[in-house]
């Protein structure tokens, strides 16, 4: 009988410091580094891809990079693509707000995203030792235009 409730509360501690493990508020640097991507000198930039809609009908999307949140207002640039993926060079361990706006059938529809480029630098996963950039891809494609 005693042991059963110490199993019970053994278990129960057990769940408890998995679900805190799981859901802990760090971030989660990536486990798998692709090697192609690597550098062996640390970066003070990061090419963020900025990945927008691509319909053929579409008017050129325009790109606006922010540094910090949107409220700040704080333009850092602005430009227009029409292809379906653009780079921008960014520099790190700072957070980015960007907005695509897109012009369709007379109405204006912003897609709104954030960023923040960080570096780690990894000895084991690669032939040799290297600097790899995480963070560095956003995704401002509509979901809904009504």
């Amino acid at each position: 009988m005693v042991l059963i409730r110490y199993l019970k509360s053994f278990s129960k501690a057990s769940l408890f410091l998995a679900l805190m493990f799981c859901f802990s508020c760090e971030n989660m640097e990536p486990f798998v580094i692709n090697c192609y991507e690597c550098l062996s000198d640390e970066p003070e930039e990061a090419e963020i891809e900025i990945k927008v809609e691509n319909i053929f009908y579409l008017a050129p999307t325009i790109i606006k990079v922010y540094e910090g949140n949107l409220e700040d207002n704080l333009l850092l640039e602005t430009f227009s693509t029409s292809s379906e993926s653009i780079t921008s060079t960014l520099r790190l361990n700072k957070m980015y707000t960007i907005t695509a706006t897109y012009h369709i059938d007379g109405s204006y529809y912003t897609a709104v995203n954030s960023v923040t480029p960080r570096i780690k630098y990894d000895e084991e996963q690669c032939s040799e030792p290297c600097y790899y950039v995480y963070d560095r891809v956003i995704n401002l494609k509509l979901k809904y235009t009504k």
